[in-house]
């Protein structure tokens, strides 16, 4: 039970986000202030807002963090899952780090550490994450035709 005089920081506001959700939103966050509420012992980093995406879809695609893969895997050990798939388009996190131009191999290879799934298809399109790297990432350019 919560005690009277503490914030919950799991509440979430009419949209589902929690406070986690607009922590990884900050792109520039520093490290520790990201650390610190992940270790709340209270913090539950697998909290869904109405799309279902949680702190670690929005932490794969923002952050800036060269520290990223600690974070990630501080944010998993508290209950972010590297398949959890958005509603609205089914993206998982894999999927949200290929629009990560700053630490994007980085976050990759935590992820499939993990057990991401690199076969996970998004909901309308059927893409994977691969599909992501090659459509956003690849300059059109490099590709022979």
């Amino acid at each position: 039970r919560q005690h009277p005089d503490k914030a919950n920081i799991n509440v979430q506001d009419k949209r589902g986000f929690s406070i986690m959700h607009s922590a990884v939103m900050i792109a520039d966050i520093p490290d520790a202030i990201l650390l610190d509420l992940i270790q709340f012992e209270q913090t539950d980093c697998g909290i869904k807002n109405q799309d279902h995406t949680t702190p670690l879809h929005y932490f794969c695609e923002k952050t800036l963090a060269l520290n990223c893969q600690l974070i990630g895997r501080e944010l998993i050990k508290k209950g972010g899952s590297v398949n959890a798939q958005s509603k609205k388009n089914g993206e998982t996190p894999l999927h949200k780090a290929i629009f990560n131009n700053k630490v994007r191999l980085m976050l990759v290879e935590m992820l499939l550490g993990k057990g991401a799934s690199p076969n996970a298809t998004t909901s309308e399109s059927g893409d994977t994450p691969l599909h992501y790297a090659i459509q956003y990432v690849i300059p059109l350019d490099y590709l022979p035709y």
